[in-house]
């Protein structure tokens, strides 16, 4: 069985691999009785300097999600629940009245062991990366810069060598 902190450093270790550049936060709550609740948000951009409007909650890759876990051990709880709360990318609006528009890369909420939510997680890593990949040249980054300014934050391609 994995431990909290393996899935951890797991889960950060390939999202670093596909966004050397990127930042992930990990936090712990306890909610309720004896309830574990880990909140896993990931930024595409990592320092304010280069958000839209100096705001790290403007960063274009919505990506946040919360693991339930009944009970306190060191271990994942066979039916730990995994679910994303946003999957989603700014990018231009193609509609004249919004600011930007938003590309969903779809996501399941999982109930199972650490192994299979690591599983699942590092999935929608994956996918958010290729979303990003995909849409890049109509990301919504900050207006007042170019868009060359963001190339750094470009995700690794998994058939790029890092």
């Amino acid at each position: 069985m994995i431990t909290k902190p393996e899935f951890f450093d797991k889960v950060q270790a390939h999202f670093y691999k596909r966004f050397p550049n990127g930042k992930a936060t990990i936090r712990r709550a306890v909610l309720g009785h004896a309830n574990d609740h880990f909140f896993i948000k990931f930024f595409l951009i990592p320092n304010t300097e280069d958000q839209s409007f100096g705001l790290l909650d403007n960063d274009p890759l919505r990506f946040h999600f919360s693991i339930s876990d009944a009970g306190e051990a060191e271990t994942f709880n066979p039916k730990s629940v995994s679910e994303a709360m946003q999957d989603s990318l700014c990018v231009k609006s193609t509609d004249p009245y919004y600011a930007m528009g938003s590309v969903k890369f779809k996501t399941r909420k999982k109930t199972g062991t650490g192994e299979q939510i690591l599983k699942q997680v590092c999935k929608a890593i994956d996918k958010a990366a290729d979303h990003t990949i995909e849409n890049w040249d109509n990301i919504y980054f900050d207006p007042r810069r170019p868009h060359s300014a963001f190339e750094k934050y470009k995700p690794v391609s998994l058939t790029e060598k890092v």
